[in-house]
Parts: structure tokens; C-alpha cells; sequence
């Protein structure tokens, strides 16, 4: 291979011009083609990067200035096409979640690892400076032994996030709702500051919007260690506020908001708050911005090159969503749910309204 990493991007949408963005600030990488079957869409972002357009997954997969495909299309289509691309010797990087169901995502990551390739999940929260203090800190003990670790993602959609998305909201291609799609990224975080989960007891609602999925869940979890945990995610807490992960420790206390630590309180040493003060997801999808994709990129990049795991690998990925669906477990069977889960688990379509 040479230097450069030559990136595809599958799904033309938002998620696909955020990561052409990113790519763009990522050394020894280019953009060389971007796929989607919706011709007139492929088009308008493969124009405005200077790269082709392709139609068809399978002829993209046979050019040879394609190392690796970066997997932006909905999330229900994650591990099939992810899939494709890693039994065709490439290189994947997926959109959060790794996939919809437990399978699936399983498919993906042992398909990677039967053809030599690279599986990675986009989860830019631990690559985020606060996220990396506060994941440091915690593993460093610098908040004495853990007690409570809790996340808190109370975003609001508009009901028209539902209606011009029809995948957005469903089973079928969502997995579920404001829990998979939104509070994902704080599972995510939850589980890399708080370490692995023993149990999870949970309840879900459809509260405000008129979609098939949650838009509300509330959680209840015990760690390994012995710490419990609070999670929180919505789409229906007008206005929308940022999401947040709080470490309580026998030595001290810290909370993270959005992108910064906007508490640092432990015993013996000076505060430590700050951080990016960019803007969150929390009322708008398109506020996310591509800035902390670029560190994730070049982080696959570089695995690619150095011949190593990505630092949020495919079984990352499947550990979150684990979480997740021990989450959706215990919310469809009205118990505690303990970890692991057998990898054919998949939630029942249901969700009772408020």
C-alpha cells in the first residue's frame, strides 16, 4: 500500500458530508470516491470534493483506489454492507451503532477478521479531550474508588427529524430510538470512564413523538466494580440540552457537558475544568459538526497503515451496542438484565406510549 489511504464513502447524506469534510483535514488519506445508489446525490457531494460518483457497491469494491469505505448509510444497513466491503478484503469504518441487532454486528466484525481487514465504529466521544481527562482520571485514580458514573442525553427533535428521515424512528432501520441512535454515544462513554457493566434494569416510553421506537428511556446500572450508574436519554425534553456523563469517586467529583469538563472537584488537587465548547446535537443534528471525526479518521487511517487495531475497534463497537440491547432486554421483559447477552438477542417492536 502506499502512503496514502485512499477512502470511500458509502451513504451521501448528512453523516456522508460530515466525514468528506473530516476527510479533508486527515493526513495521508483521500477521498477517492464516493457511492450511493440515489444517482443525483452521489453526484452533488462527489462534485463539490472534485471525486466520481459511483452507483453500485460491488463496482466501487473492484477499483482499485479504494482501501478502505467509510459506512454512512442507515444504521439497519451498517453490517450488511459493512459486511460486503470487509469480504471484499477492504477496510470499514462504520456509523455509530456497528449495527441494529447483535448478529449482525457479530457478522461484521468476524468478517473483518477473516479477511485481514480493518473494523472501526464512530465514537467520537473518547476522542475528545475532555472525554480523554476524564477517562484518564478515573483509570488513574485520581477520583479514589468509583461509586456512581451517569449519563444524561435530554435532546429534543423536531417531529419533522422523523418525517423527513421515515428511516429515523423505526425498528427496521433504526433499531430503536433516542437509546440506539442518540444516547449511544454516551453509552459509549459511560462504559470507556465507568469500565464494564454486570447488570442493567431499565424502562422505555414513546412520550411525545408519533414513531414505532422510544423516544424516552431511563436506566439503572451496576458495574463490575461494584459503582451504579444512571442513564437518561430522550428526543422529546424540549428545548434540548447537553448531554452530560457525572463521575462521583471516594476522593471527588467531575462533570463532563457536551465537550467540557465543567466540574472538576478532587481532593488535593486544582481544578481542572475546560474544554472545546463546541456545540452539541442537542436541538439539531447538523450542529455536531465533523471537528472530532477527524481525529477518529486518522486514527483508522493510521491503524491501517501501522497494521493495527483501531482504538474503537469493531468489537468495541458490539460491546456498546450489547449494552444497548441489555438496555432494550430489560426494558421489553420488566427485569434486571444481566451481561453478557446471548448474540441472537433481538428486542421485540414494541414500546408502550406515555
Amino acid at each position: 500500500m502506499s502512503d496514502v489511504v485512499n477512502l470511500a464513502i458509502l451513504g451521501s447524506g448528512l453523516i456522508g458530508g460530515i466525514h468528506a469534510r473530516a476527510i479533508a483535514e486527515v493526513s495521508n488519506a483521500r477521498l477517492s470516491v464516493v457511492i450511493d445508489a440515489a444517482k443525483d446525490r452521489a453526484d452533488k457531494l462527489a462534485d463539490e470534493f472534485g471525486v466520481p460518483a459511483v452507483y453500485d457497491l460491488g463496482e466501487a469494491l473492484k477499483r482499485d483506489d479504494v482501501d478502505a469505505v467509510h459506512v454512512c448509510v442507515p444504521s439497519g444497513l451498517h453490517a450488511k454492507l459493512g459486511t460486503m466491503v470487509a469480504e471484499a478484503g477492504k477496510h470499514v469504518l462504520v456509523e455509530k451503532p456497528i449495527d441494529i441487532t447483535l448478529p449482525a454486528g457479530q457478522r461484521l466484525v468476524e468478517a473483518g477478521e477473516a479477511s485481514g481487514a480493518k473494523v472501526a465504529v464512530i465514537f467520537q466521544k473518547r476522542f475528545t479531550d475532555a472525554g480523554r481527562r476524564l477517562h484518564a482520571g478515573v483509570s488513574g485514580g485520581d477520583f479514589g474508588r468509583l461509586m456512581q458514573c451517569d449519563a444524561y442525553v435530554k435532546w429534543y427533535r423536531d417531529p419533522t427529524y422523523y418525517s423527513d428521515s421515515p428511516w429515523h424512528g423505526t425498528w427496521a432501520m433504526d433499531g430503536g430510538g433516542a437509546l440506539i441512535n442518540q444516547g449511544v454515544h454516551m453509552v459509549d462513554l459511560m462504559k470507556w470512564v465507568g469500565g464494564p457493566v454486570r447488570s442493567v434494569f431499565a424502562r422505555r416510553r414513546t412520550a411525545l413523538h408519533d414513531i414505532e421506537v422510544e423516544d424516552l428511556v431511563d436506566a439503572l446500572f451496576e458495574f463490575e466494580s461494584g459503582a451504579l450508574g444512571v442513564l437518561q436519554a430522550s428526543t422529546a425534553t424540549y428545548p434540548g440540552y447537553p448531554e452530560r456523563l457525572d463521575v462521583h469517586g471516594t476522593l471527588g467529583s467531575a462533570v463532563l457537558e457536551g465537550s467540557d469538563i465543567t466540574q472538576w472537584a478532587v481532593k488535593g488537587q486544582e481544578s481542572q475544568t475546560g474544554g472545546d465548547a463546541l456545540p452539541t446535537g442537542a436541538s439539531d443534528p447538523g450542529a455536531i459538526g465533523h471537528r472530532y471525526h477527524v481525529p477518529v479518521i486518522q486514527d483508522f487511517v493510521d491503524a491501517i497503515r501501522e497494521d493495527r487495531e483501531p482504538m474503537v475497534s469493531g468489537r468495541d463497537g458490539l460491546e456498546t451496542l450489547e449494552l444497548v440491547m441489555a438496555v432494550y432486554k430489560s426494558a421489553q421483559e420488566g427485569k434486571e438484565v444481566r451481561l453478557p447477552l446471548p448474540h441472537d438477542w433481538v428486542p421485540e417492536p414494541k414500546v408502550a406510549k406515555l
